[in-house]
């Protein structure tokens, strides 16, 4: 599942980098290695939840994968609220972190699927805005002021190549719910939503690239 699912993230990311591009904005692609300027993105067997990014490279865990695709389900079976959806989106955050969940490839219905790709494609396309400004910018700023650009990066990516803003949302209520302290490299989640929403929104965000 998750294959051809960032497949199609990159495919996506492709066409709207090749219109980027005859409009004289230098865009990498994504998941074509061999080409000039090329950037892999690749899934690994991790079982933590994390992504990480450097000039050329996406690598996006297992872990996070399946945190993304089970908290998609889950929504989608519950209605996204109530003590059903928490208890069961506790438990799935529980089997994760603990390393005894089922690492193989769910098994989604249609809507849940169509949750999931949009979850994924917006930390894929997070990642994806760290290679481009660490190519073009050398990524200058303080660390929340990059991540947060990243954010924005990834919204406008999402409205570009036509995914749903439903799994930002989701992205960001599974992190809070999986890693409630945040990351000493990451601005609080309560923070990086609030830009997010705002970007998607088409505010100008003063201090921020649009």
């Amino acid at each position: 599942m998750f294959g051809p699912m960032m497949d199609e993230i990159a495919d996506r990311f492709n066409q709207a980098a090749s219109v980027a591009r005859q409009n004289g904005f230098d865009f990498d692609y994504a998941g074509h290695p061999d080409a000039p300027g090329g950037v892999s993105i690749q899934s690994c067997a991790d079982g933590r939840i994390a992504a990480s990014a450097s000039t050329s490279q996406v690598r996006i865990s297992d872990g996070l994968l399946l945190l993304l695709a089970g908290s998609a389900e889950v929504r989608i079976a519950t209605g996204g609220s109530g003590d059903e959806f928490n208890a069961k989106l506790d438990a799935l955050i529980k089997t994760i972190l603990e390393g005894s969940h089922d690492r193989s490839d769910p098994e989604l219905s249609g809507d849940a699927m169509y949750l999931a790709s949009s979850a994924v494609a917006f930390v894929v396309y997070h990642e994806l805005g760290h290679t481009q400004m660490a190519r073009l910018t050398a990524e200058a700023g303080d660390q929340t002021s990059v991540e947060m650009k990243a954010d924005i990066f990834a919204v406008h990516a999402m409205k570009e190549t036509g995914y749903d803003m439903s799994g930002v949302d989701l992205v960001f209520d599974a992190l809070q719910r999986a890693v409630p302290s945040g990351s000493m490299n990451h601005p609080s989640t309560t923070e990086r939503a609030e830009i997010a929403l705002r970007a998607g929104r088409g505010e100008t965000l003063d201090g921020f690239m649009e």
